[in-house]
């Protein structure tokens, strides 16, 4: 019997779920950062792709996919007020990443999806780069490799075996990353362009506050915020405010209650 030509005959449905693992462990470093409803999408649209292929039911329409990248899209410019930068361009490519789960039919998708991954990993750099960042990117390279190997794996070869294998892949890669971590200049400036911080703090209101970050201060000149009186304007020296009082502090940032 033919497929449907928006169906799925189950043939993803062993290797789907390690996609899906990989793309979670990929996004895990971003989920803080995010907006909540990026972290609801993304967990929506996996539980929808897989339900579709267990039930091998169609998948969304073109329509359908389009009206919700568009949305998406929105949505995330409409939260970060822009979409270049580490913090709405990991959360684009986030959102995409659940979307692109959406339409995938082939192996071909799944890795897409993959590559997708092995850039969300990379992109947690840029944010920090601390000694315990590396067992998160060894497992999570491992992970992925695992989840690539996993999609033309035959039916006799074990999830274990395809890890071991990821595992030696890994290995013969080390020298050659060792290598370039040695001798590769260290560039000053973002990385390909990308807006990152640089350790400069700004004067005025912020939300947190982390005085190890802070190497250099420039003065801010944007509004802090706006005051109207429903009355008479009172004199200027009872215009005092209360700025944010911080009272949790987690031994490295201080935040709000």
């Amino acid at each position: 019997m033919k497929a449907q030509a928006r169906g799925t005959d189950g043939s993803l449905l062993a290797s789907l779920p390690w996609t899906i693992g990989a793309l979670l462990v990929s996004i895990a470093p971003h989920v803080p950062y995010l907006a909540i409803w990026i972290t609801v999408a993304f967990a929506g649209c996996a539980v929808w792709r897989y339900l579709i292929e267990k039930r091998r039911s169609t998948l969304p329409s073109r329509w359908l996919r389009g009206g919700l990248a568009l949305i998406c899209f929105l949505g995330v410019f409409a939260t970060y007020s822009s979409i270049s930068g580490v913090g709405p361009g990991s959360a684009l490519l986030t959102i995409m990443a659940a979307l692109k789960l959406l339409e995938t039919r082939r192996r071909r998708d799944q890795f897409v999806l993959l590559f997708i991954s092995i850039f969300l990993v990379m992109s947690s750099l840029l944010r920090e780069q601390y000694l315990w960042s590396l067992p998160y990117l060894i497992g999570s390279t491992l992970i992925i490799l695992t989840a690539w190997l996993r999609m033309s794996a035959g039916s006799s070869e074990t999830a274990k075996q395809s890890f071991v294998t990821s595992g030696r892949l890994l290995l013969y890669a080390a020298p050659l990353a060792i290598a370039m971590w040695v001798f590769f200049p260290r560039l000053s400036s973002p990385f390909w362009a990308v807006p990152i911080d640089t350790s400069r703090g700004a004067s005025g209101l912020s939300n947190t506050m982390s005085p190890g970050d802070i190497s250099s201060l420039s003065m801010s000149d944007a509004v802090a915020f706006r005051v109207h009186f429903d009355g008479k304007i009172p004199a200027s020296r009872d215009l005092y405010w209360r700025g944010l009082v911080m009272t949790r502090f987690n031994g490295r940032t201080w935040t709000g209650s």
